[in-house]
């Protein structure tokens, strides 16, 4: 007589947060159809983009997270990419390599399409602000909007906050804590990056300004304006006697390398003077204050020889309200 096949007991589905602490110790039986917990479909996105929007700024930190979690993919993504592109040049199988390299590049279009349309839909409209500026993406846009918090700051405050102040102390263990924040920093050295990429671009008006910059860095440079500098830099630091770093300095010039970092940062540094004070003006309807070097005390202390770079015009609809000092911000 047949026996009756013994039916399985249905297994317990777990939730994505029972999986994620799980792990490596996750076992292939609790998994029916993985694409069911890698990929959402548009709706839920959206869905899911729509609920942080309307949590304000309580869905920043889950958007801050996003941003760093796209960059990571982007790193993996690139190193696959030179292993694939090693690989193939040796003749050697690169199956597994490939298939992490596809899964890290699928991250990466899921999570622009997330923040495309988060920046697009955000209530304060600055995800959609900056993107008018050639150069910026979503990814930036957003992750600007994620690392600055709502406070009245300075532009000076906001540069230091971004690293970006050439003052801050070096070694700042003794702080207690980091002056700036890390991941804004490591956004305003993509943001200045991206400009000296897309300088050549006819409307890149950062990208200009990077070009300028950069032809104004290299006369002064080679015209002996950073020989003081340079002997300081070779007196704190110790260089190989074969690299083209220690030859500049000796010579009196900064290397090529650091003047391309300078250029790039007075971009960067331009772009968030613009960005923050449309911000300040939507966040608080009022002017942000100008920035010190442009105004009447450092003019009287022979210092106001800069001049305020207004943004251009297609990217200033609400802040044409002067910066507060009487300075026109538009």
């Amino acid at each position: 007589m047949r026996k009756k096949p013994t039916e399985k007991p249905e297994e317990k589905k777990l939730t994505t947060e029972q999986l994620a602490r799980m792990g490596p110790q996750l076992e292939d039986s609790f998994v029916e159809d993985e694409t069911d917990l890698i990929r959402l479909l548009r709706k839920d996105v959206i869905a899911a983009v729509e609920e942080l929007i309307e949590k304000g700024e309580d869905g920043l930190p889950e958007m801050r997270y996003l941003v760093r979690l796209y960059y990571q993919h982007q790193k993996f993504r690139m190193h696959s990419g030179n292993v694939i592109k090693r690989y193939s040049e040796r003749g050697k199988s690169h199956t597994l390599v490939s298939w992490a390299f596809h899964r890290d590049l699928g991250m990466e279009k899921n999570l622009v399409s997330a923040l495309s349309y988060y920046a697009a839909k955000e209530s304060t409209g600055m995800g959609a602000w900056a993107q008018q500026a050639v150069g910026i993406g979503p990814v930036i846009s957003v992750g600007l909007l994620a690392n600055i918090d709502k406070r009245r700051r300075k532009i000076s405050q906001l540069w230091s906050f971004a690293g970006l102040n050439p003052d801050m102390p070096k070694k700042w263990g003794s702080l207690g804590k980091r002056p700036f924040n890390s991941q804004l920093k490591l956004l305003a050295f993509k943001v200045g990056h991206s400009f000296m990429m897309m300088h050549n671009k006819p409307h890149c008006f950062y990208g200009h300004i990077y070009a300028q910059r950069k032809a104004y860095e290299i006369e002064r440079n080679v015209s002996g304006g950073n020989k003081e500098l340079a002997a300081k830099i070779l007196s704190e630091k110790r260089f190989s006697d074969d690299t083209n770093a220690k030859a500049a300095l000796t010579a009196g010039r900064l290397p090529d390398a650091q003047i391309e970092q300078r250029s790039e940062r007075f971009a960067t540094k331009l772009f968030l003077c613009h960005w923050q004070a449309e911000a300040y003006y939507r966040w608080f309807g009022e002017p942000m204050p100008e920035p010190w070097i442009v105004s009447e005390q450092a003019q009287a202390a022979g210092l106001g020889v800069h001049h305020y770079i207004e943004a251009p015009p297609e990217m200033q609809p609400l802040s044409k309200a002067p910066l507060r000092g009487g300075r026109s911000a538009a």
